[in-house]
């Protein structure tokens, strides 16, 4: 039996869970730069500016664009390593844990192929399409090839509004389609089904 919205959605939320803290553990260990503590500075003097009706919501986004901009240059080691181990998560690891990710295996859920054995590769292009992964890459490569701040920010944002419509998409099909397929399940020919107990 197909597994349905909100059993895939829980899976979703534990698997993010941990992931997060694992992510946030590594964080601990790579030191903080000098200029990172002044970005994170910088973050901080202009949202108290904007709480106290310093500055308006114009002026705000106008520094905050520069800020995400240095603040990516600066957390690039974090973003490689959370792609990586999202791609290992959400690809390898679960490839070899027969569909499932730890998310699934709590819920009781997997992933099968609906054409074929599941593979890596096909596991990959789920992880791309559905996990942040692709924004993420984005804006690791942008931040190092452009230097137009506007440019740059605008670029990341329009990609992550694209991603989130394709992720709404794919969720509302989950949902209301009989076959309980979203987007990423037709492209990669894989489906997620309950597991019998």
């Amino acid at each position: 039996m197909k597994a349905n919205f909100f059993l895939r959605l829980g899976a979703y939320i534990i698997d993010s869970l941990i992931l997060i803290s694992v992510l946030t553990a590594i964080n601990m260990f790579v030191p903080q730069t000098e200029k990172q503590k002044e970005i994170t500075n910088q973050a901080e003097a202009i949202s108290e500016k904007l709480a106290n009706e310093e500055i308006t919501v114009d002026e705000y986004m106008e520094q905050a664009k520069s800020i995400t901009y240095y603040q990516a240059k600066e957390t690039a080691v974090i973003s490689i390593i959370s792609i990586l181990l999202t791609l290992f998560y959400y690809a390898i690891f679960q490839f070899y844990y027969g569909g499932q990710t730890l998310g699934k295996k709590v819920v009781k859920i997997k992933i099968e192929s609906t054409r074929g054995n599941l593979t890596i590769p096909k596991l990959l292009l789920r992880t791309l399409i559905i996990y942040t992964v692709i924004p993420s890459l984005v804006a690791l490569i942008t931040v190092y090839l452009m230097t137009d701040i506007p440019m740059y920010y605008n670029l990341n944002v329009a990609i992550t509004y694209i991603w989130y419509a394709l992720i709404f998409i794919s969720a509302i099909m989950v949902l209301y389609r009989k076959d309980k397929l979203g987007l990423h399940d037709i492209i990669t020919k894989t489906q997620v089904m309950k597991v019998s107990e």
